[in-house]
C-alpha cells in the first residue's frame, strides 16, 4: 500500500510539473507564479525519493 501511494504522489507531482511548463510555454501563466507552483510539486518530488533512500539504506 505504501509503495502504491509513493508512486502515486511521484507520479502525480512529476505530471503537474510538466502541465505547469506546458501553460508557462503556451503563455498562460506569468513567470513568477510559474516559479512558485513548480517550486512546490518539484519539492515533494525530491522529498518523495530522498525519504525512500533513506529508507532503503536503513533496511
Amino acid at each position: 500500500m505504501e509503495k502504491a501511494l509513493e508512486k502515486f504522489v511521484l507520479t502525480a507531482s512529476l505530471l503537474m510539473s510538466l502541465w505547469l511548463v506546458y501553460e508557462y510555454v503556451s503563455g498562460r501563466d506569468d513567470f513568477l507564479s510559474f516559479v512558485e507552483k513548480i517550486t512546490v510539486y518539484l519539492l515533494i518530488f525530491i522529498l518523495f525519493v530522498l525519504n525512500r533512500r533513506t529508507r532503503k539504506d536503513a533496511e
